[in-house]
């Protein structure tokens, strides 16, 4: 899990560091408190988060959702690339992995959206590859 350190308790923290992820599209934000979050460069460039930006207790829970999400969202892709899930087995899958039940079903969901888990595909591949 991305999300270090994090305390709700601490109402006001700063933005120590903003971080290009390692995959394309994210960023990693560092707060004073030592918590960390990779988060879309959407939620970046929507929420304006920079150095030195104040996070109170709402904006460090949309962090840590986003953080759930491209978290299960990277694996699932992993996993994806390597094979075809219907959306029930994927799910198990990330959830073995100790991902937020959260994060995991908004990435099940985004993933349906972009037809990279669709479990009509699975299943006709299924089937072809038992008449083969």
């Amino acid at each position: 899990m991305h999300v270090e350190n994090s305390n709700s308790q601490n109402v006001n923290l700063s933005i120590t560091s903003c971080q290009r992820g390692t995959s394309q599209g994210s960023f990693r934000i560092y707060l004073e408190d030592g918590s960390s979050f990779f988060i879309s460069i959407d939620f970046f460039l929507e929420h304006k988060l920079c150095k030195g930006f104040e996070v109170d207790s709402h904006l460090l829970s949309l962090l840590k959702s986003e953080s759930y999400f491209i978290e299960a969202y990277s694996k699932g892709i992993s996993l994806l690339t390597r094979q075809l899930y219907t959306k029930f087995n994927l799910k198990r899958k990330l959830l073995t992995k100790d991902l937020n039940l959260e994060g995991v079903e908004r990435a099940l969901n985004f993933l349906e959206e972009q037809n990279y888990l669709n479990d009509q595909k699975y299943a006709t591949n299924w089937v072809l590859s038992r008449l083969a």
